[in-house]
């Protein structure tokens, strides 16, 4: 939006108040307020939701989600063309097709316009790969603050285990489909001298070691936070199936607003229609003693924070560069300003060899898979009940080149292998026998401040390589990567530092190899460096002092009485690890923290 769309909008808050009966979306608020208002449907969210709807059946709460329904059990219907039952978020091979594809742009976050953010039930975890990895106690224990360490969070990683089905085998027939790039890979990590272990629970397993990808599924379907939490609160309409839960979709919200005698304190939120983003905003007030959580994720939630006038006094001007201003009444050092996101960078390799086989699949030619899409529709199997990403490889690799030195024997780089080429399928480099290999690195050291440009949108953070240490570790991964492929006599290099896309760079050179992942656009349609993974956190990092923008007993933000954080913004550093378990297991902790509040209020 416009600033003066937004200025015209917050002057229509006092109009606002006067229309609480008014206030729906897809589903009713109530009038009278709530005891807690969850905003964003995302795994967070539905965790919270979930624990706190059952453990308060006095209690009005209310979820506030920007998208709507996605699978089919909570009211989902948008169907692949091979299946009426299931919908693109159920199928797990139909992620693919979502994320930068036209099948996603319904879905996609307006706000966040430089990546792909999904908006509806269960967020991202209804859009990604769901690679289920559980962070080690090395992540908590050096980073987190001590409520928070790895010994206070391990029973709710059993936890979230025991509600999940995770598995490297999603298929209802027990078989590991598009196996051939990640056998492949394997004998050569093998042979490398690394072990093969499971991966879903990292720490004590070394700094070398490989596996398949293990995903959350059931019965052939995508799994998370929506079938293990949402779904028991949420009919197949989308709408609640209990007396004290509401649920408001498709409903953006654009402000917290506060109490003007006591400005510390919140007494409600407004929102918009996401399908009438002009609309003047519709106030949704708290009960007295109500609580706001926020689950909009790591972007989100800090930009709610910082329009609602909660930020960085000292940095304003650099939060809204571009003219646009919202004055800060509170002032909290640490929210926005330590973003970060993993960062990766891939090649694209040829297989010559027969054994093992090896096809690549591509999720979206519905013709040439016409066999395997009347095979999933009829038995939950075969290669779309398959996942993406099919072998996950992590190790450590010294960014000084001394590779006999090893830090706490904790990995900070991870190579992960899709079963297809790179750029437009048919492309050069997304051929018949192509697959793609990505390095992502684990520990990077960028951080960035969360920008907000004059239509209030997020603003691209410059952090994917731009400081000299994250290069030149990525074109050491990235050539080591290539040096560990060439053990194979039936792989050819086509995109990468001395394959067909790049003649003219030696992989040999370290400087050709950082002049390859320090490129600025795509080459031939292909995104192969500075890749935004999505793994954001850091907006509003748990700490003590001004080290941290929420009270890590409380999950409170600082300077403000009734405003909870529970997503991944809490993340203090980056994860050696995919972070969904993480942002899972922190729900559930952060839930028994905020039942305990609750219960003492």
């Amino acid at each position: 939006m416009r600033r003066r769309d937004f200025l015209r909008r917050t002057a229509a808050f006092t109009a606002a108040t006067a229309l609480l009966p008014a206030a729906r979306a897809s589903g009713q608020s109530d009038p009278e307020g709530y005891d807690v208002i969850v905003v964003g449907a995302g795994p967070a969210g539905c965790i919270a939701a979930r624990r706190l709807v059952d453990r308060f059946p006095d209690k009005a709460i209310l979820l506030v989600e920007a998208g709507g329904p996605t699978t089919a059990e909570v009211g989902g219907h948008d169907f692949p063309p091979y299946d009426t039952q299931a919908t693109i978020f159920d199928v797990p091979g139909e992620y693919q097709n979502i994320a930068f594809q036209p099948k996603g742009e319904p879905y996609k976050q307006k706000e966040t316009p430089f990546t792909y953010q999904g908006v509806g039930y269960g967020g991202n975890s209804a859009f990604n790969g769901m690679l289920f990895q559980a962070a080690p106690p090395f992540d908590f224990d050096n980073a987190w603050p001590w409520p928070w360490h790895y010994r206070n969070l391990r029973p709710y990683i059993d936890g979230v285990r025991q509600v999940l089905h995770i598995s490297t085998t999603p298929s209802t027939d027990g078989l590991f489909y598009n196996a051939g790039a990640s056998e492949i890979v394997g004998d050569i990590y093998a042979a490398s001298g690394f072990r093969h272990v499971d991966t879903s629970v990292l720490g004590s397993l070394g700094d070398r070691y490989f596996s398949r990808a293990y995903v959350v599924s059931r019965d052939g379907l995508r799994g998370g936070p929506v079938h293990s939490y949402l779904a028991g609160i949420v009919d197949g309409g989308g709408q609640s199936t209990r007396p004290n839960f509401t649920v408001l979709s498709f409903a953006k919200v654009e402000r917290i607003i506060f109490d003007s005698l006591h400005p510390h304190r919140a007494v409600g939120i407004t929102y918009v229609p996401a399908q009438a983003a002009d609309a003047d905003p519709t106030f949704v007030p708290l009960k007295e003693g109500g609580r706001i959580v926020l689950a909009g994720g790591a972007l989100m939630t800090p930009r709610l924070l910082l329009l609602s006038g909660i930020g960085p006094v000292a940095r304003h001007d650099e939060i809204f560069p571009d003219g646009f201003s919202v004055p800060f009444h509170i002032d909290n050092p640490a929210i926005g300003t330590s973003l970060f996101d993993h960062v990766g960078a891939s090649v694209t390799y040829e297989y010559t060899g027969t054994t093992p086989p090896f096809d690549a699949y591509h999720y979206g030619d519905y013709a040439a898979n016409a066999a395997d899409c009347t095979k999933y529709a009829a038995s939950r199997s075969g290669p779309y009940a398959q996942y993406g990403p099919v072998s996950v490889m992590q190790y450590f690799l010294n960014p000084l080149g001394n590779l006999g030195l090893r830090r706490h024997g904790q990995p900070n780089v991870e190579i992960f292998v899709n079963p297809f080429g790179s750029g437009p399928p048919g492309g050069p480099y997304n051929g018949p026998h192509n697959f793609s290999a990505f390095a992502m690195l684990l520990r990077p050291r960028a951080r960035g401040l969360i920008a907000i440009g004059a239509d209030t949108f997020v603003k691209y953070p410059p952090i994917y390589l731009t400081r000299p240490d994250d290069l030149r570790l990525m074109a050491r991964a990235i050539q080591n990567l290539i040096f560990l492929y060439r053990k194979s006599p039936h792989l050819t290099l086509a995109f990468g530092p001395g394959g067909q896309s790049h003649p003219n760079l030696n992989p040999e050179r370290l400087r050709d190899v950082e002049e390859y992942v320090a490129a600025g656009d795509p080459l031939q349609n292909v995104f192969f460096t500075r890749l935004i993974m999505n793994h954001w956190g850091g907006t509003c990092p748990l700490g003590w002092g001004w080290n941290g923008a929420v009270d890590p007993w409380t999950l409170r933000v600082k300077g403000t009485r009734n405003i909870h954080v529970i997503d991944a913004s809490l993340h203090p550093a980056p994860l050696s690890a995919h972070p969904v378990a993480t942002i899972m297991v922190v729900a559930e902790k952060a839930s028994d923290v905020l039942t305990r509040q609750l219960r003492e209020s």
